[in-house]
């Protein structure tokens, strides 16, 4: 998946659906996916230039690829799928890892504050590493020294030291 780069945008909906937007083309619109409401795009987060994740509504965490060419035009590629773990997740962020392999987790949580953190590069037989936060929860941002700022409605922010729950 190589070739000139394109300014593109992705989002995804309560349908299960990913439209991938092109910028430099006016807005032109590709869709990826089928629609089943159980596949409800929860969160998006890019951890390269070319892979991003998406947290789903039934638990699924899926690793995804983006690739552009001239002949070929845009073009979306799944990856890995990771989960199951959670019920619902509520968002995921990207977590860059400060020690090991320099790689990028992908952080998934619910509302409840159970969390499971998947290490990108390990596929998907990897178990994620599994822990809890006072919740509810609504967001999560990654802030330096493999730490992880939560919050929630009603509830103050919450830093966690991710290195913590190894």
């Amino acid at each position: 998946m190589s070739g000139t780069r394109h300014s593109i945008a992705i989002t995804g909906d309560e349908t299960g659906l990913l439209k991938l937007i092109d910028t430099n083309e006016s807005g032109k619109v590709c869709t990826y996916g089928g629609q089943d409401r159980s596949q409800a795009v929860k969160g998006l987060s890019w951890f390269s230039t070319d892979s991003f994740a998406v947290g789903r509504a039934n638990g699924a965490v899926e690793q995804w690829g983006y690739g552009y060419s001239e002949d070929e035009g845009h073009d979306l590629v799944l990856l890995n799928t990771f989960g199951g773990e959670l019920d619902n997740i509520v968002n995921i962020t990207s977590i860059p890892q400060t020690s090991g392999d320099g790689g990028v987790s992908m952080l998934a949580f619910s509302e409840e504050g159970e969390c499971a953190m998947y290490n990108m590069k390990s596929g998907e037989d990897a178990e994620p590493t599994m822990f809890s936060v006072r919740g509810p929860l609504s967001c999560c941002v990654s802030a330096h020294d493999s730490r992880a700022l939560f919050g929630g409605k009603e509830n103050d922010a919450i830093m966690y030291d991710l290195n913590a729950t190894k």
